[in-house]
Order: structure tokens, then sequence, then C-alpha cells
């Protein structure tokens, strides 16, 4: 066994590694899954699995198994098991979250170090999950009351207060006859009030109706 193992790893310094996989083929352990027609998923796990094919060595007389991911031909991507027992006969690893997305095929290689050897699986495919999260949209910025420009404001403001007729500050006439004290009085009695409400009133209109019409339209805006 030692002999055959030096000599293995003499053809293959001399003659190159593209001998070694092929001696590799020769082995006893053989890929089951993942075959030509496999779909593995990105980000998730995939099942792996391989059988005896009787030939030597035997996989019971193989140790140190290494499971490499490669894109394409020679493109390696990650190590996906270590240390693997020959004698399971599956081994459940797991697929990267990035791949390439460039090539469109990818194997498997299972590289044992005693003795040592290379043994590749058929080409498979791997897909984008489906569970990877997208990009959201932009969202737009909402409009606030100090975006509303201020032409808009005083121009509402302008037009609201000419829909409202303010009081005359002029007094009115004097009567004659010695009522004028009396007509005076009187006049003002009569319209104080009535033009004090009138203010009040219009207060009213602004503070609970106007403005908060103000508001809701500079927030539409």
């Amino acid at each position: 066994m030692v002999q055959s193992t030096l000599l293995f790893w003499v053809l293959a310094t001399f003659l190159g590694s593209d001998l070694l996989a092929g001696l590799g083929a020769l082995a006893s352990l053989y890929p089951t899954k993942p075959v030509a027609s496999t779909i593995y998923i990105a980000g998730q796990a995939a099942e792996v699995s391989w059988m005896d094919d009787g030939k030597v060595p035997l996989l019971n007389a193989t140790a140190g198994i290494r499971i490499d991911l490669y894109a394409g031909n020679n493109t390696f991507l990650a190590t996906c098991a270590k240390d693997v027992n020959a004698m399971d006969l599956s081994r459940t690893i797991f697929i990267p979250s990035f791949i390439p997305a460039n090539f469109h095929v990818y194997t498997l290689r299972f590289i044992a170090t005693y003795p040592p050897q290379i043994i590749y699986t058929a080409d498979f495919t791997i897909i984008p999950s489906p569970l990877a999260p997208e990009s959201s949209p932009k969202r737009r910025p909402s409009a606030s009351s100090s975006s509303v420009p201020a032409t808009v404001t005083k121009t509402i403001l302008s037009r609201i207060a000419g829909t409202f007729s303010f009081p005359s500050p002029t007094a009115p006439a004097t009567q004659q006859h010695g009522s004028a004290g009396l007509g005076k009085t009187g006049a003002l009695r009569g319209k104080g009030p009535s033009a004090g409400w009138d203010i009040e009133r219009i207060k009213f209109r602004i503070v609970f109706i106007v403005w908060p019409a103000l508001v809701g339209l500079s927030m539409a805006l």
C-alpha cells in the first residue's frame, strides 16, 4: 500500500494533475449525487452521495476526504466539507449564497489524502435562491409644511383676507337740534358691540376654520 501511494505521488508530480485526476477516477468512490440533472439552490443545504464501485482502493481504505465546489473547469468557489468519512456514503453540504453569474455548470471534487486521489462529480446546475432579499424601491420624500413655497401661502392669505369686510373706522354723522350728543352716543352704543362681535367672529373663523384648511392644503402640496 505504501509503495502504491509513493508511486501515485511520483506519477502525479512528473506527469501533472490531469493524470492524477484520471487515476483518481479509477478509485472505488463513485459519486451518485449530484448528477447532470441535479439542481442545487444557492444559500441552501444540498445532499451529496456516493457508493463503492468495488475498485481499489476500497472505501474502507480511503481517508481524509475533502469536498470542494468548483465553477466551470477550474474556478474554485468553496470547501463544502472536511474530514468526510468515506463509509458514510452521503453528506449534507451548504451551497454558498453568492454564486458567480457568468458560470452555468458546477462540479464537486472529492479530494482524498490517503491514498491521494481526486474524484469529480458530473456537471450540475446552481440557481439563485428565491428567498434572496430584493432591493426595495426608493420612496419619495413626503412633502412637509416647510416645503410649501412662501408665495403660495401669501396668495392664499391675501385671498382669504379679501373675502372679509372690516367696519370703517369713521364715526357716524351727528344729529342736529340738540340731540347730537344722544345721537352720537346712541350710534356708538349701537355699532360698537356689533363691530367688536364681527372682529371676534373673523378671528374665530381664521383660527378654527381657515388656519386648519391652510395646514391641510400645505401638507397636501
